[in-house]
């Protein structure tokens, strides 16, 4: 579930629909803590993230009318159940993040170790790739197309939509 949250809100981001992205923000980060054993899922927080997949999932299926819905209940109740202390933990520690950076040091996103690992199975290697929009245009190509020929060689880590100078 995580890696499919993970995944509509890097395509959300890097299409700038900022409702589907920002909602599944806020299920990515309950789901992280759960994947890593921070945090013992409670009925409770299912419900919270089941409403808030079902949200999701009309935005998904309608992109076009997904920022005229309200998502604020959805992320306030996320958010909630994130600053609530947990009811049990395991003695598993939050998985430190790996800033990634451009030469000049700013961090363009942070990924999970262990998503760079996953991705290097079998000796592979991972790379940062930025695109020029205008470029691949120009060339008759889709930002989709591009993004399927990578997914056809390679594990997508992380997609993010940015100007740089």
């Amino acid at each position: 579930m995580f890696r499919a949250v993970h995944s509509i809100k890097g395509g959300a981001g890097f299409l700038g629909l900022d409702a589907i992205k920002d909602l599944a923000h806020a299920m990515e980060n309950l789901l992280n803590l759960m994947r890593n054993g921070t945090l013992v899922p409670t009925p409770a927080m299912i419900n919270t993230l089941l409403a808030a997949a079902d949200v999701l999932t009309g935005l998904v299926h309608d992109p076009a009318s997904s920022e005229a819905v309200d998502i604020t209940p959805h992320v306030v109740a996320l958010e909630a159940v994130l600053a609530s202390p947990p009811l049990e933990a395991s003695a598993t520690p939050v998985e430190t993040m790996l800033d990634v950076t451009l030469p000049d040091g700013r961090i363009i996103f942070t990924v999970a170790p262990a998503a760079v690992e996953q991705a290097r199975k079998g000796g592979k290697e991972v790379y940062l790739v930025i695109l020029d929009l205008l470029a691949m245009a120009k060339q008759g190509k889709t930002p989709q197309a591009v993004l399927k020929e990578f997914q056809d060689i390679g594990t997508i880590i992380e997609v993010q939509s940015m100007s740089l100078p």
